[in-house]
């Protein structure tokens, strides 16, 4: 079986990291596995040497058209009027230069039987396509907050309506459901598949480095925004520590909440025990060696950080939040969600650091394997 998956960036960041996963995952199960991408940043992910990588350059190709330079013009003009409608008419255009680009690639390699295009990002620049080999994939609850009726109808109908739909945990699936009977449209087929995640993989990654924190700490990995609510987790902390924690609390990442979780450090007098290491393309020396992993979200489409901490044989402690942490914390897993107010989670915490029961992550993460989710999106959608 041939297959591309189609993802906006490979930038460091959790969705691009399981875009590469997933064509791995194909390649490493005998498929001819490609990876297309639209962006390049200054930090990037790239994949083994068995995926097949392109660069598809969809805005400098629009740019080079007298008729895309006035299109975009045009596009951005009318996002000021009709507020984010901007993909509306840009992927209008950079959808047919994506089809051209595609076909000249099937010219070369032969017809694809799966085209997986991962995030609504970059699903927006090619919407236009209705090809039955696509299939959608859903990361995050789905909300379009206090827009117009209207509006939100229109765009959800453009994205979505009569498309395949893989879904990354039960919660996005009835999220979507909601969605359909709320906004009346339909997709062509909405099913769970999850992401995959390679625990032999991560597990070298995470041997790379030692971290250069000599002293036990908490961890937190993903970007400082409102969504990952880590002033909670600040919060929590600090309770933790009232009840006589020793540990110092680390955070992985960087975002626009940054300025408020500063602040919150310093009115706390935190500033000596909670660290920051920014943005890392490798984050996993540090989950190997946490004591305890911490997910604080107000909703995680998945919660792929949970996962990658497990594989690195750390505890793990979350939040009860809209998404998919139920689908990973089940079980004896369970007993370490919290409710999302500072004194559970800090009591979580404290818990979760005294607790002696052996977990066996493995078990847990066995629904994660690559294989099987590349037989799910061949029985689904192939």
């Amino acid at each position: 079986m041939r297959v591309a998956v189609v993802v906006r960036t490979l930038k460091i960041g959790g969705m691009e990291r399981v875009a590469i996963s997933l064509a791995e995952a194909f390649a490493s199960n005998g498929h001819e596995s490609h990876l297309i991408y639209f962006k390049k940043k200054k930090k990037t992910l790239s994949p083994d040497k068995n995926v097949i990588m392109h660069h598809f350059n969809l805005d400098k190709l629009m740019y080079l058209t007298f008729i895309g330079i006035f299109w975009e013009l045009f596009s951005r003009i009318s996002n000021i009027f009709l507020r984010k409608s901007y993909f509306i008419f840009k992927g209008i255009f950079s959808s047919q230069i994506f089809k051209i680009k595609l076909l000249l690639l099937e010219k070369k390699y032969g017809k694809f039987d799966l085209l997986i295009i991962r995030g609504q990002g970059t699903l927006e620049m090619i919407y236009t396509i209705k090809d039955p080999r696509i299939v959608a994939v859903s990361e995050n609850i789905f909300s379009y907050g206090t827009m117009n009726s209207y509006i939100k109808n229109f765009q959800i109908r453009m994205l979505y309506e009569n498309i395949n739909l893989a879904c990354v945990s039960n919660g996005v699936v009835q999220n979507f459901q909601e969605l359909e009977t709320d906004e009346n449209f339909k997709c062509k087929k909405i099913c769970k598949i999850t992401n995959p995640i390679d625990v032999n993989y991560t597990k070298k990654l995470a041997q790379e480095y030692i971290p250069d924190l000599n002293a036990p700490y908490i961890l937190s990995v993903g970007r400082v925004v409102p969504a990952k609510n880590i002033p909670l987790l600040i919060d929590a902390y600090a309770y933790a520590k009232k009840l006589n924690i020793k540990h110092k609390l680390v955070i992985v990442g960087s975002g626009s909440d940054m300025s408020l979780v500063q602040e919150k450090i310093k009115k706390l007098s935190l500033e000596q025990d909670v660290h920051f290491t920014g943005q890392l393309t490798n984050p996993f020396p540090w989950m190997l060696h946490a004591d305890l992993f911490v997910l604080s979200s107000k909703f995680e489409g998945l919660g792929m950080v949970l996962l990658e901490a497990m594989a690195c044989g750390t505890k793990v402690v979350s939040t009860k939040s809209r998404g998919g942490v139920i689908d990973i914390m089940k079980d004896e897993l369970s007993d370490y969600l919290a409710e999302q107010n500072t004194e559970d989670l800090g009591s979580k915490i404290v818990s979760a650091l005294e607790e002696k029961r052996k977990i066996d992550f493995e078990k847990h993460l066995m629904e994660f394997q690559p294989k099987t989710i590349v037989e799910q999106y061949i029985s689904n959608f192939a």
